[in-house]
Formats: C-alpha cells, sequence, structure tokens
C-alpha cells in the first residue's frame, strides 16, 4: 500500500494498481483521467499488471512496471530504456 496527500494506491500479487480518495489531477490512474470525483471504494486503474513500486505524492501518483505491456494490448510499440548519464 501507497498513501499519497489525499489518495492512497494499493498493488495486488498480480501486479494489478487498485487506488481510491481524490482524483483531481488524475491521480487514481482512472482511464476516467482527471475529475474532481473521489472514489471512497477502491477501483482497479487502467494498470492491469507487471507493477513493482510506486509513489504516491501530493496531486500525484507514480508507478514502475517491469517494462511488458499487459497480454492482448494492441499497438504498443518497444520502446528502449534510456539510461542517464
Amino acid at each position: 500500500a501507497y498513501a499519497g496527500y489525499s489518495h492512497s494506491l494499493f498493488v495486488t500479487r498480480e501486479g494489478k494498481i487498485i487506488s481510491c480518495g481524490s482524483n483531481s489531477f488524475g491521480e487514481l490512474l482512472l482511464s476516467s483521467g482527471s475529475t474532481k470525483e473521489k472514489v471512497y471504494f477502491p477501483r482497479e486503474t487502467t494498470i492491469t499488471c507487471g507493477t513493482t513500486f510506486c509513489i504516491a505524492g501530493f496531486r500525484l501518483s507514480v508507478v514502475f512496471t517491469d517494462g511488458n505491456p499487459p497480454p492482448n494490448t494492441p499497438n504498443i510499440p518497444n520502446m528502449p530504456i534510456q539510461h542517464l548519464q
């Protein structure tokens, strides 16, 4: 579980993200995007597998994944990882 200023993220064993709280800036990562909606019961987000770590902060969420798109996801190009020096 990851607690932000006004929202929370939860990672399941499958690597899915469940979120609840304020979604004023899209911090819940729902398909509806940014709304003034408050989500009182945890909802599955658009990230459905492969999560390795999260950061829930003030009006933002960051999710780190294993880099593999979910199964049966069309049109997602393979992007090379760029390392900063």
